[in-house]
């Protein structure tokens, strides 16, 4: 196809997952329109610098407050002002909720397709309805091509890092403890101990590392009081640094949260535990690149995420009962077969 001023906006203002599970339209697109078309992107402001290092990305409009209309939100009138200057030929809005719909009945495009609501009881996975979507805009043999990636420079990473034995990262929080919400996403820090304990003393030549946002911190004070030894990055690092720490690890061991999503596109082995969280849903995408565990308790009572009752939930068994011997001897595993295929 004819690429001459072919311009395309895709819409997702989320967080670290949501906003990787939209890469997915990217080379579907670019496969359909010619490599040289110019796809911009509308994300929240603190997942911009992703793309940094992506040269696939024309522009990344950065939001800070996603359900302003137009006149008070000066990203969303940049997207107008730039729309006008040069029409897109599509936008693609993953979006399902009401923010963009005004923004979008002002963008001239030539075409403009937009998500829609969940049917109720739908349990797909998340990058399956950007296949969904996508079809109305690229043939189906390209559908194939619909997996999340993002391309990352190499960036200077903390010294310890440097070290000869290699690092596994441990992400204990999750954006509902960086948001003080409840945290029935986490798994005990009593295990993360133990399992930290047993990692250290199984491969002492191994530095384990936190990971985590800043405001994980005060959460996660009793482990690094309690393991003087870990490597505590929570907050030390940038997005674009973060990417490139984990692209760089033997293993991520996390719970269903950003960073493992991260890692899961960078191809980087992963741990990764659930609970109340459906991953047939919204756990890391499986795109052949890395190793990618999924542990979890299948209770009766999870995944209870899209219940009513979610959120009243007082004994959290299915991430209690999850025991750290299980996520331990996983760990082992990989390690093993990555250091085997290094040998």
């Amino acid at each position: 196809m004819n690429t001459t001023s072919c311009r395309i906006l895709v819409i997702r203002a989320g967080r670290l997952g949501d906003t990787l599970w939209a890469t997915a339209a990217i080379e579907p697109l670019r496969a359909h329109f010619g490599k040289g078309v110019e796809i911009d992107l509308v994300v929240m402001a603190n997942m911009a610098p992703l793309f940094a290092d992506d040269p696939r990305i024309h522009r990344v409009f950065g939001l800070r407050r996603r359900g302003l209309p137009s006149f008070w939100s000066p990203t969303k009138r940049a997207i107008l002002a730039a729309a006008r200057q040069r029409p897109y030929r599509l936008v693609l809005d993953l979006e399902t909720g009401t923010d963009f719909r005004e923004l979008l009945q002002r963008l001239p495009a030539l075409q403009k397709v937009s998500a829609r609501p969940r049917p109720a009881g739908a349990r797909q996975h998340v990058v399956e309805d950007v296949r969904e979507l996508l079809r109305e805009v690229v043939p189906e043999d390209l559908l194939t091509l619909a997996q999340p990636s993002l391309l990352v420079a190499d960036r200077k990473r903390p010294a310890p890092l440097h070290h000869p034995g290699g690092y596994v990262l441990l992400h204990p929080g999750n954006s509902h403890i960086a948001r003080g919400k409840a945290n029935l996403r986490a798994w005990p820090l009593r295990h993360w101990q133990q399992l930290a304990e047993s990692l250290a003393a199984r491969h002492p030549q191994l530095r384990l590392v936190l990971i985590g946002e800043k405001a994980e911190r005060s959460y996660l004070s009793p482990l690094t009081r309690a393991l003087p030894h870990l490597v505590d990055l929570c907050g030390a690092t940038s997005l674009p640094e973060l990417a490139s720490v984990i692209r760089h690890a033997r293993l991520v061991i996390s719970t269903d949260t950003g960073p493992s999503h991260l890692a899961a596109v960078l191809g980087t082995p992963l741990i990764t535990l659930f609970g109340p969280s459906d991953p047939g849903m919204t756990g890391p995408w499986d795109s052949g690149l890395g190793q990618i565990e999924v542990l979890r308790r299948a209770l009766p009572c999870s995944p209870c995420v899209h219940r009513s009752d979610y959120g009243a939930c007082s004994h959290r068994r299915c991430m209690e009962e999850l025991q750290p011997a299980q996520v331990l001897d996983q760990a082992l595993d990989i390690l093993a077969s990555r250091w085997a295929e290094s040998a």
